[in-house]
Parts: C-alpha cells; sequence; structure tokens
C-alpha cells in the first residue's frame, strides 16, 4: 500500500512538472498560441496572441475563457 500510494505522488508529481513545462511554452512562444472550442470561442490565449490582435484575453474576440 505504502509503495503504491508513493507511485501515485510521483505520478502526480511528473504530471505537474509537465503542466508546467506546457503553460513555460504556451506563455513564452513568440508566435500566437491559442485553443478554441467548436464554436470557435477563444478557451485559451497567450501573451503573443494578445500583442497580435491587440486586445488584452479578456477584451479578445470570441472570448470564453
Amino acid at each position: 500500500m505504502k509503495e503504491q500510494t508513493e507511485q501515485i505522488r510521483l505520478q502526480l508529481r511528473r504530471e505537474a512538472a509537465l503542466e508546467e513545462n506546457y503553460r513555460e511554452l504556451f506563455e513564452n512562444a513568440n508566435d500566437m498560441v491559442y485553443t478554441q472550442d467548436l464554436a470557435g470561442k477563444f478557451t485559451s490565449l497567450n501573451k503573443a496572441g494578445e500583442k497580435i490582435l491587440g486586445c488584452t484575453r479578456a477584451e479578445s474576440p470570441r472570448k470564453e475563457f
């Protein structure tokens, strides 16, 4: 049981590190990076996207964060 718990904790730490790496890449990319839903609404937008669109995430077109 103790070994299983430790394996789960280790996996959670790995997943958290991967998520942090993804967020860093997403936010610091020089190109616009975004996700959108099937209706075409933005679900995420990075800093470069804000600059390219000339608006903040809160103001972005078709926004739905």
